[in-house]
């Protein structure tokens, strides 16, 4: 299975002005994409599921100059409290773009969209543009953007998030859209089992098109390549297809990289089988002994590499107690 936060992360990052000018075009008059800035990592914790979470990408970005901020108003604020809050808004010339990738669907994701931005506005000061891209083939129904608390006589609250759901569009309608992006998110939309191959064709040709360097290149024809796996007999029509499509030279270096990723992904398959199979045997030698462990301690372990996996199936032989485990691990965790 692809890795799909690794994938989306370093394709929405790589390219985040492209993404911003294909799916959002009504901040591209305010924004100043000279501005954009990467910040740190920001892990939450998650009250709704009760474990950590990981933002997948907070960009920050200056508003254009000249550009004011719009002011919402309410009748119950007086004119002064209007002109101090105006002032202060204005004066705020950054904002950021929350962007989270979701490759399953879950029920109460809204209400933890509705979380993640708090923290961010609490952390940083700045007003934030939440977007939800939601990746997976299926269900197919509509995601909701927005979450609310309201009662009978008062609204509370009522967040609005931008949804970008991929197995809501058709792939024939971003052809025309030479952008990095719609190369590489056509192979993730809606798509008939029979057109794979003519879409996996028509995503590494607008790729080509694109005259990317090679290292943006391959990350695209990784990311198409990782969500349109084909089978002999589509493999045939694709080559076919890209024979219509590009020149020679350049289907033969695509065909060279396309071979590179299936090796990769071979050998790091093997790599993860391997890992997999040593967290299953140190789970269950712990369960053994001190009974079954809680589910944030097994994915603790899980995500631990490989030498610290080795290291934890000789160290466990000592310990007398979970705190035992739980010390080590917060040890592993400070290095």
């Amino acid at each position: 299975m692809p890795d799909h936060d690794r994938l989306y992360k370093e394709l929405l990052t790589t390219f985040i002005k492209e993404f911003i000018l294909l799916f959002l075009s009504s901040i591209v008059p305010y924004i100043d994409f000279e501005t954009l800035e990467s910040l740190d990592k920001e892990v939450f914790t998650d009250v709704t599921a009760g474990e950590k979470h990981e933002a997948d990408i907070v960009m920050k970005v200056k508003f254009k100059e000249g550009y004011k901020p719009p002011q919402p108003e309410t009748q119950s604020q007086s004119n002064q409290k209007r002109k101090k809050r105006k002032k202060s808004r204005q004066e705020n010339a950054y904002f950021l773009i929350h962007i989270e990738n979701q490759s399953s669907s879950k029920a109460d994701f809204n209400k933890r969209m509705f979380i993640y931005v708090s923290r961010l506005i609490e952390k940083y000061g700045f007003d934030v543009y939440p977007i939800a891209v939601f990746s997976y083939k299926t269900p197919d129904t509509l995601e909701p953007d927005e979450f609310r608390v309201a009662f009978p006589d008062l609204e509370v609250i009522q967040f609005r998030y931008k949804v970008i759901q991929l197995n809501q569009l058709a792939w024939q309608d971003f052809l025309n859209h030479p952008n990095p992006v719609a190369s590489a998110l056509m192979a993730t939309m809606k798509i008939k089992k029979e057109d794979e191959p003519i879409v996996k064709a028509q995503c590494i040709a607008m790729m080509v098109g694109l005259k990317l360097d090679d290292a943006r290149s391959e990350m695209i024809t990784g990311f198409v390549d990782s969500y349109l796996r084909l089978n002999a007999a589509q493999e045939k029509i694709f080559e076919a297809e890209l024979d219509k499509l590009i020149p020679p030279e350049a289907k033969e270096k695509v065909m060279e990289v396309l071979t590179s990723h299936e090796q990769r992904g071979i050998a790091r398959g093997k790599r993860e089988g391997k890992h997999e199979g040593e967290v299953t045997i140190i789970v269950n030698q712990l369960n053994h002994r001190f009974g079954h462990l809680l589910s944030d301690v097994e994915e603790r372990i899980s995500k631990l590499s490989q030498a610290a996996l080795e290291t934890l199936s000789r160290d466990l032989l000592d310990f007398s107690s979970l705190d035992d485990l739980n010390s080590w691990l917060e040890k592993q965790r400070r290095r």
